[in-house]
């Protein structure tokens, strides 16, 4: 991801760091693991705690014979064009995003099988909508392999 990208995330979603110039936090660092500043970068990508929880998504997708092989920076912040199954993928990319930052915020630490629940009821949601709209076809579409 450029370095424009981020500053330009990095205004809409205060990190740490930012918080920490402007004194509402008393440190600049990452909310997950305490070693460095946090950055939108840092707390979606390059952190320990998230490295783990996105293998352990890609994992969970390759489970339901969806292929990814690895995410790069740029396909977790932007999401994955072109790819099978891009709308299921790319829902699930940015369920993810607002996971971790919601766990951020709570400060907790981010749990697959919690996210798979978090999934799972927008699934079902989704669901109600559809038969309310008479739309089956469109959401079997998108969440037929889950």
């Amino acid at each position: 991801m450029r370095e424009s990208q981020c500053k330009l995330l990095n205004k809409y979603l205060a990190t740490n760091a930012f918080l920490y110039k402007i004194g509402v936090v008393s440190s600049p660092d990452c909310s997950f693991c305490g070693k460095e500043n946090e950055s939108l970068k840092h707390i979606f990508i390059h952190c320990n705690y998230t490295v783990k929880f996105w293998a352990e998504v890609i994992k969970w997708l390759h489970s339901l014979n969806v292929n990814i092989n690895n995410l790069d920076n740029k396909e977790i912040m932007l999401g994955i064009p072109n790819c099978e199954d891009e709308l299921f993928v790319n829902h699930v990319l940015l369920i993810a995003k607002q996971y971790l930052y919601f766990c951020r915020c709570r400060k907790t630490f981010p749990i697959c099988k919690v996210f798979m629940s978090r999934l799972r009821k927008i699934q079902n949601l989704e669901l109600i909508i559809a038969k309310s709209k008479n739309k089956l076809s469109p959401y079997t579409a998108k969440w037929g392999n889950f």
